[in-house]
């Protein structure tokens, strides 16, 4: 067999049948190739310590030869300022706006810790010192109210390896952000202030300055700051709510309704709210038609708003607008159809208009939702009256007294339709009844003695006209029917002359008060009396004739004696 030795290639072989032989003719011994060979393990792992020591060697002395020092030196600061990105070498200056924040990123060093960076680098800045790289906003600690200049001195260990110096610019929104990041509430309002020299229009900066106003109880300060907000824009809601509070505390009503408007135009959630709050100021301080403005701007936004519906209603009732008022009492009454009292009021309302058909018809309404109801038959009363159906008035004035006995109104108005039906006596009755419940009411004291007149109840006539001028002493009417009864019908001259007398003190003017309190005193005898009435009638017309000559008349009498 031909021998084949390690560098011979398998395609030289020829015949695929022939056996390969790795025998070695110079040793004739292939028990050697069957022991294991013996690991060298300690050997290798020196080889690649000697191979590290080498690589390392190779790139100190790579690093030296480049220039690259040992020694903890500062080269670069990377900042972000905002969306930008600030890269600062050791020593240089730089600036930056103070609203967009100053975010210390990294820490460059130079030489052999420009690789290997340490962890113990902080910085300075004033009083405040921060590990490097912690990615805080340095915007903290500045103090632009008071400088704007700041050196950043960066240490290790305690050994200063380099600073930066910067300055900070201020717009409106450095020094609101400014604003919001201090506790000191002196060092705020001035931020503030600055922020509105240098943008005007700035909401933010008026609110804000507003608020601090406000806690310092400077509320007309704050007041005008709110306003100023309004002025830029008048639908900002927050200084419109603010002003209202303060409005309130410093007493003032006309403004707080137009706030109130402004509002309502601004925050649709609550707009209803805040028309009506004006509507009910507007009608106490500036006008009924002011107020109606501002309930019917209710109702756009909430046609529902029942509050707002009666107080429309109610200023329509004042100016007389019935058309009106019926309208929207309708519209209530659809909201609630079991409500007798809006049936009730609406009744009234159609009676205003002359229309008595639908009052009656509404008036019904109530009267099935509510039967025994002494307030709907007296309605219905005044209804039948005011058409001349007394048939009906006096069963619904009766209904009414029935459920309420109290009812004073009712038993006058029933003695007055039993007057027109010439019904006296029963009048007489009634009217009675209310004087028992109101004894102190002239009204119905003189319907009594009127209708006593009528019966020729003379006597209990005057006695009622005298419970009348106890109450009312000038009241001229009871007065002269005293006097006018006393006379013709009881034959009483001193009742009468009293009564007389009463009417010259009440109208000391009036002749005719004079002249029969004279001629009665007269008649009684009493002459000196007599001529003192003539005495005054004088005075008041000196050329009347017949007072003078009565007047010598009764002079003569005194002289001979005569009373």
């Amino acid at each position: 067999m031909k021998k084949v030795s390690f560098g011979t290639r398998p395609s030289e072989l020829k015949g695929r049948d022939k056996k390969i032989d790795f025998h070695n003719d110079s040793t004739g011994d292939l028990s050697s190739l069957n022991r294991p060979r013996k690991k060298a393990a300690g050997s290798g792992r020196v080889v690649k310590i000697i191979i590290i020591v080498i690589v390392l060697g190779l790139v100190f002395a790579g690093l030296t030869f480049s220039g690259l020092s040992f020694k903890t030196s500062l080269d670069r600061v990377v900042f972000i300022a905002g969306e930008k990105q600030l890269i600062v070498k050791k020593g240089e200056s730089f600036k930056t706006n103070y609203a967009d924040g100053l975010v210390l990123k990294r820490v460059i060093l130079s030489g052999f810790y420009r690789l290997f960076p340490p962890e113990d680098i902080i910085f300075q800045l004033g009083e405040v010192e921060r590990p490097a790289n912690n990615s805080e906003d340095m915007a903290v600690f500045l103090e632009p109210e008071k400088k704007t200049s700041y050196e950043i001195l960066f240490l290790k260990q305690g050994e200063d390896i380099g600073r930066l110096f910067f300055s900070i610019e201020m717009d409106a929104k450095g020094w609101i952000k400014r604003a919001e990041k201090t506790d000191d509430l002196k060092a705020r309002k001035i931020c503030y202030e600055k922020a509105v020299e240098l943008d005007p229009d700035s909401e933010d900066s008026h609110i804000a300055l507003g608020r601090l106003f406000e806690n310092d109880k400077k509320l007309k300060k704050a007041s005008a700051e709110f306003e100023a907000v309004v002025k830029i824009n008048s639908k900002n809601i927050t200084a419109l709510k603010a002003l209202v509070d303060l409005y309130k505390k410093r007493g003032i009503k006309k403004k707080r309704v137009a706030i109130y408007e402004k509002l309502g135009d601004a925050d649709t959630s609550q707009a209803d709210t805040y028309y009506y709050q004006g509507g009910l100021l507007a009608e106490q301080v500036i006008s009924s038609s002011s107020a109606l403005n501002l309930y019917r701007k209710v109702l756009e936004v909430n046609k529902n708003h029942i509050e707002a519906r009666q107080k429309l209603i109610k200023i329509y009732e004042k100016n007389k607008q019935w058309d009106r008022a019926v309208a929207n009492t309708k519209v209530l009454v659809a909201l609630d159809p079991n409500n007798h009292d809006l049936h009730l009021y609406l009744s009234d309302l159609y009676l205003k208009l002359n229309d008595r058909t639908k009052a009656v018809e509404s008036a019904k309404i109530a009267e099935k939702l509510k039967p025994g109801s002494a307030a709907i038959c007296l309605q219905l009363a005044h209804i039948y009256e005011q058409g001349k159906d007394y048939g009906n008035a006096v069963t619904y004035y009766e209904k009414s007294i029935r459920y309420y006995r109290k009812n004073d109104g009712a038993c006058n108005d029933l003695g007055l339709i039993y007057e027109k039906q010439g019904k006296i006596k029963d009048a007489i009755k009634n009217y009675k009844k209310a004087v028992v419940l109101k004894p102190k009411n002239t009204g119905y004291l003189i319907n009594l003695a009127d209708a006593y007149e009528k019966d020729s109840s003379w006597a209990n006539a005057v006695k009622t006209y005298e419970k009348i001028v106890k109450i009312d002493k000038k009241n001229k009417t009871a007065w002269e029917a005293i006097a006018s009864l006393s006379y013709k019908k009881l034959k009483s001259k001193w009742k009468a002359v009293e009564a007389y007398f009463a009417l010259s003190k009440i109208e000391p003017k009036k002749i005719i008060w004079h002249q029969k309190a004279a001629d009665l005193y007269e008649q009684l005898g009493k002459f000196l009396k007599a001529k003192k009435e003539y005495e005054a009638i004088l005075k008041i017309a000196p050329k009347n004739t017949k007072a003078r000559k009565k007047y010598v008349e009764l002079s003569k009498k005194a002289i001979n004696g005569s009373n």
